[in-house]
This record gives structure tokens, sequence and C-alpha cells, in this order.
């Protein structure tokens, strides 16, 4: 039954790549049958080092899994592997950082015209002005929500992290759309934009902007008072 539910599982993630690319394959084998199960998955570590995937009533349980990264191929037996093979690439997708530290990073999710956004990244920037000092590495990321916001990712994409965080830090400042102006959106630059955007989306799942994703694979969807991701905050995650 453990195997049975292990495969249902890897079907479900792939059942949208199998039905998208019109092919009916499944490890160069042909599916019979694909079936979205009716509950969230989750995994469980317990303190004795023992791991587990289990349906959101604790009803079903798989021990002691491992998964098969269809990407990379290589086989995920813990929490940690997965967390970090879910991480978006940050050096690919990130268009800046807020602050570098050398430890942990805490991702930060973004749309240039989302207001919440504007108000979150700027609340960290005051703060890093303060002197407080970040508990992680602070980096940004794009995921549009508004239309416009797509054209202006691809431009931050396109201009190079140096250029792009000057850029960005001046749209939130000044809510100039002249800025836009300073770079071009290629082709290129807009596939590239569009398939980190998935990546976000669909490993993910992020759906809404403002969202934080912690060191640990936390995420923290909608606006909040960022000093928690600082040294010293009483109301720490």
């Amino acid at each position: 039954m453990k195997r049975v539910f292990l495969f249902a599982l890897i079907f479900v993630l792939m059942a949208g790549f199998c039905f998208a690319s019109g092919r009916m394959m499944f490890l160069d084998k042909k599916v019979k049958r694909v079936q979205r199960i009716p509950f969230r998955i989750y995994w469980i570590e317990t303190e004795d080092g023992s791991s587990y995937l289990a349906s959101s009533n604790g009803r079903f349980v798989i021990e002691n899994p491992v998964l098969l990264d269809m990407q990379t191929k290589k086989r995920i037996g813990t929490l940690k592997e997965l967390m970090t093979a879910m991480k978006p690439d940050v050096e690919r997708v990130a268009v800046l950082y807020l602050a570098k530290t050398g430890k942990p990073e805490a991702l930060i999710v973004v749309d240039e015209y989302c207001p919440y956004c504007e108000q979150l990244v700027k609340d960290i920037l005051k703060l890093l002005q303060s002197g407080k000092k970040p508990k992680y590495d602070l980096a940004v990321t794009f995921f549009p929500i508004h239309r416009q916001a797509v054209d202006a990712s691809c431009k931050l994409l396109h201009a190079g992290k140096k250029k792009a965080r000057q850029m960005y830090l001046k749209w939130v400042s000044s809510k100039d759309p002249s800025v836009w102006n300073e770079e071009k959106c290629t082709p290129e630059a807009r596939k590239k934009f569009l398939t980190l955007a998935a990546q976000l989306r669909t490993m993910n799942g992020i759906s809404a902007t403002p969202t934080i994703i912690l060191p640990d694979g936390t995420q923290l969807v909608g606006y909040r008072n960022p000093e928690f991701l600082f040294e010293g905050d009483k109301n720490a995650k």
C-alpha cells in the first residue's frame, strides 16, 4: 500500500506535465490512470530521525519515504533535502539582495506594482538604515500578479543584478515610471523570467505577493511587520 500511495503522490506532482505536454507517458511507460488524491500531504520528521509522508487527517502514512527529483534525478530522503531541492535557484531568480550576511536566506517574493510589497521593502530598508542586523540574507525575487509587472521584471532581469537593484530601489522610493525606460525587455529575458516565475508557482506554490520564504521553507503570505527578520525581535518566527 505504501508503494501505491507513493506512486499516486508522484502522479499528482507530475500529472500537469504529462497532460500539458500532450504525452501520456511517465518514466518511459504508458500511463494507465492518473488520479488526484483528495487530501494534502505533509512531510513529518520525528526526534529519532524518522521521516513520514502523511495525509492531512493522519490516516495514511508512508514510512521513510524516498522521492526522486525528476529534474536532477537525485533521491530525496529528508525534509532538508526536499526544501533545498524546492528552493528557487537564487543566483538565477533573485534580481537583488537587500542584505547579504552569509547567513541562511529569506526570499522575499514581490510584484513591482503591489503596494503591500512596496511597503514591506520600504520597511525592511528603514530597519537596515536604522542599524538593525538581519538574521538572514534578505533576497528579493519577482512574481507577476499585475500585467505591468511582467514587463518590469523582464527589464530588471535584462539589466543585470547591480543595475537592477538600483532601478528597483529607485522605483520603490519614487514610483517614477521613467525608471523602466532605462532598460529593454528582450524576448530572451521575457522567456527566462516567465520560466522562473513558473518555477515559483509550481515548485513553491507561490500565488500571491508579498510572500516571504524562510530558510526552513515556511511561507508567510501577505504584508507583516518585517522586524521578525531582524535580531532582537521578541516576536521572531
